[in-house]
């Protein structure tokens, strides 16, 4: 019986119907595939400052990577403590206060494009089509990365730090 074998690569995604007799090697390109739950969120300025969890303690989110080499990012503060009520409808920031506004922006982010692998370095690079801040459009974010089974980490653990468990 044949099976789909899916192959990220820097042009996209391909995929081959393969003798499922035959082994298929998992290589870190293909292995960021899937949907991955945001456990912990971290920054500092020196190896020697104090961390910075800007969306709290238990942040909450999904960093998603598909086959065809798309990325999708979600990050919300946790535990959210903003809201907005229900009656003020989909315009509501048009009446807004300056903190609503500010808790909006700060407590959510957001951005999304395409994605490609550099395994010889350990990185992963956003290219960033749209971003809910306006930051990251048109840019490239390199994000070094560790992958060690169902747990990924994203930044070099020194400065950055974003890790992330697979999603089943």
């Amino acid at each position: 019986m044949a099976s789909l074998i899916v192959a990220a690569g820097a042009l996209g995604a391909r995929y081959l119907l393969a003798d499922a007799a035959v082994p298929v090697v998992r290589t870190h390109t293909t292995a960021l595939i899937g949907t991955w739950r945001l456990v912990e969120f971290w920054d500092r300025e020196t190896p020697s400052s104090p961390l910075v969890y800007r969306y709290g303690q238990k942040p909450t989110g999904y960093f998603t990577y598909d086959p065809t080499g798309h990325v999708s990012i979600q990050i919300m503060r946790g535990p959210s403590t903003f809201r907005v009520d229900s009656a003020r409808g989909e315009q509501w920031f048009e009446t807004a206060t300056p903190e609503e506004l500010r808790r909006a922006t700060e407590d959510y982010r957001a951005y999304f494009g395409t994605y490609v692998v550099d395994v010889a370095q350990s990185a992963v690079v956003h290219k960033v089509e749209g971003d809910s801040r306006g930051l990251y459009t048109g840019t490239d974010q390199r994000r070094q990365y560790r992958l060690a089974g169902d747990t990924l980490v994203i930044g070099n653990s020194t400065t950055s730090h974003r890790l992330l468990v697979r999603v089943r």
